[in-house]
């Protein structure tokens, strides 16, 4: 390219006269070539490109339970524990989805024969970030660093998802490369194998005691985005893995614990409450909506929230935990006497309290987050220090029964917070 451009500028500068226009008019060409060139070459590495890499242990070729044992006890989980999964338990599902058949101590930069076709990719979606498996290095090569499990979870289709996932496995394949060698049963054969992996994997799941929920149907657009998944590639089945919740630590035959989410008339932050209402719901948390109007509000981002309950009209006593949901619209509770008389109710009578955003600022003001460990959204500090808060910037802080966050990234784990914060109470 910068023969070509050099080329170019020559050929413009033989004009007589028009010499010095001829020449500028190329220094321009060549500059707004090489933009081009930058960003189109950045628009290709960052959605691939690579944060870090995780090299995994090798697996265990053996194990406590036998194949006719895992069939009997395998079972579909829809309720997890809030709980990461570890490093050989990860290392172990990735080897028996895509692993390699030649293990080896120390595993040497040659390529190594793997089990199945290049065509087919598998994605590690954890708290951590977002992970590709490598099988030929048995390693993990980091494509996103952000936790997008929420995104996953609000991906799927047709059914409820299960919440709390230690790890969402995306198993992705590539028709387009198979299509010489099997024509138009290529994608047939993407299918097959993913079945083949997600089987493998979640009998893997059971022989280390883990749960599984198997999803078919999602928004292939919004996994492929969330996962920064490679342009030639695409997702065609998820498994959930996770510790499953057992009788005892879902309080079966009890009651389910009851939260109030309140939300502002407009531009509530919909993100942050959709996000910790999913986690909520999918720990078995019956959630209930007040508002200072009753009916569909609209927030922040186009979503759209119904409440049932006028903020006048809010008992403390019927729930076992308020929260309040952030966003510009919730400064009409920063003066309100209602919202801080709900605050203190519930600090009276010993429920959890938690806000998210520039909430927190309504308990602050109620006067209860004296000598509490908080946190905020950045700007608000100052006034939950001047009210004797113990301001520590942290994306979740809990301190008893008061829990605050700090903003929309942090509504997945201020969920899980409120629901574990339930749990406890519970036992």
């Amino acid at each position: 390219m910068k023969g070509s451009i050099i080329a170019g500028g020559a050929a413009c500068g033989r004009n007589g006269s028009s010499q010095h226009i001829g020449t500028v008019i190329c220094v321009v060409s060549a500059i707004v070539v090489l933009t081009l060139g930058v960003l189109c070459h950045g628009q290709y590495t960052s959605r691939s490109s690579r944060h870090r890499i995780v090299q995994l242990s090798a697996p265990s070729l053996s194990g406590e339970m036998s194949l006719e044992e895992v069939f009997a006890q395998w079972h579909e989980t829809r309720e997890f524990i809030a709980r990461s999964l570890t490093a050989s338990q990860i290392s172990q599902l990735a080897w028996a989805g895509r692993g390699i058949s030649e293990i080896r101590p120390k595993l040497s930069t040659r390529r190594l024969p793997e089990r199945s076709t290049d065509a087919m990719r598998l994605y590690f979606v954890t708290g951590d970030g977002v992970f590709f498996y490598n099988p030929s290095a048995n390693s993990l090569e980091q494509s996103f660093d952000r936790d997008v499990r929420m995104v996953l979870a609000a991906s799927v289709r047709g059914k409820k998802a299960a919440v709390n996932v230690g790890c969402y496995i995306v198993i992705t394949g590539s028709a387009r490369q198979l299509t010489t060698k099997y024509g138009k049963k290529a994608r047939s054969y993407i299918l097959f194998e993913a079945g083949r992996i997600a089987q493998n994997i979640e009998l893997q799941a059971v022989a280390l005691e883990l749960g599984t929920l198997g999803v078919g149907s999602f928004d292939t657009r919004s996994v492929s985005r969330a996962c920064r998944v490679a342009r030639k590639l695409e997702p065609v089945y998820i498994v959930c893995v996770g510790y499953p919740l057992n009788k005892e630590e879902s309080g079966e035959g009890a009651q389910p614990k009851k939260v109030l989410m309140i939300i502002a008339g407009s531009s509530f932050d919909d993100k942050q409450f959709f996000d910790t209402k999913f986690s909520l719901e999918g720990a078995g948390v019956e959630v209930v909506v007040a508002g200072s109007v009753i009916g569909p509000v609209v927030g922040l981002r186009g979503g759209t929230a119904e409440s049932t309950i006028l903020l006048s009209g809010v008992n403390v006593a019927d729930y076992d935990a308020v929260v309040f949901v952030g966003g510009v619209g919730s400064r009409e509770y920063f003066a309100n006497a209602g919202a801080m008389q709900i605050a203190r109710n519930a600090i009276e009578s010993g429920k959890i309290l938690a806000a998210i955003g520039i909430a927190p600022r309504i308990l602050a003001n109620a006067g209860v987050l004296k000598d509490v460990k908080a946190t905020c959204l950045a700007g608000e500090q100052n006034r939950l220090k001047d009210t004797g808060a113990t301001y520590t910037g942290a994306p979740v802080e809990r301190d008893g029964v008061i829990i605050t966050a700090r903003d929309t990234m942090a509504a997945v784990p201020f969920g899980r917070a409120i629901a574990d914060a339930l749990r406890a109470g519970r036992q």
